[in-house]
């Protein structure tokens, strides 16, 4: 949810603040973008988003699990 800044879960809507974007940054890190330009980023151990930055904070790393 995008109007607080802060992320959300609850059933889809099919509304633009539920879409995301995955984009490999070619360093084995995934950066994750909102459909409004925003990223995806951790601080405080608490998820919000923010205007990238290129930051550790808005890098991640995916893995299958079993």
């Amino acid at each position: 949810n995008t109007d607080t800044s802060i992320l959300r879960q609850y059933p889809g809507h099919g509304q633009y603040s539920q879409k995301f974007q995955f984009y490999d940054n070619g360093g084995g890190n995934i950066v994750i973008f909102t459909k409004y330009g925003t990223v995806l980023s951790v601080k405080d151990n608490k998820f919000q988003l923010d205007s990238f930055s290129g930051s550790d904070d808005q890098l991640w790393t995916f893995r299958n699990i079993s």
